[in-house]
């Protein structure tokens, strides 16, 4: 929801397009790991191609949405280039030195705290 929110904010912005993008592919991630969290239920399994899958396009989708803050004015640029590094730098991590165990879900939460503090923070330092 926060995610759809701040693309909303973004579209009054130059990163129109990153911001829908954004939006967009972290909704695909967000099914994708209702699914893969909804198997580990049913099935108990380890680590299934479906999480992979999950892992990469969260990933991928929070880089997407760090790129989309840099330069919008909607947060601190800095933190757009934390999150679009974090999440590329972690995508690296974990698919070159721990392929066998990708899923760590506090890797997904701590970006969008961060970015949620920033909008907080601005939002409270703007002139009303």
């Amino acid at each position: 929801m926060g995610v759809a929110v701040l693309e909303s904010a973004l579209h009054q912005t130059v990163r129109t397009v990153l911001g829908r993008l954004a939006a967009t592919s972290f909704l695909i991630a967000a099914v994708l790991a209702i699914i893969a969290e909804s198997s580990f239920l049913t099935r108990g399994t380890g680590q299934t191609a479906l999480v992979v899958v999950m892992v990469m396009a969260l990933l991928f989708a929070e880089a997407i949405l760090g790129w989309s803050l840099i330069g919008s004015g909607v947060a601190s640029s800095w933190i757009g280039w934390v999150v679009l590094f974090w999440n590329l730098g972690w995508l690296a991590v974990l698919v070159g030195w721990v392929p066998d165990d990708l899923y760590y879900p506090i890797l997904h939460f701590l970006p969008l705290l961060l970015i949620g503090i920033g909008l907080v923070r601005q939002a409270n330092t703007r002139p009303r």
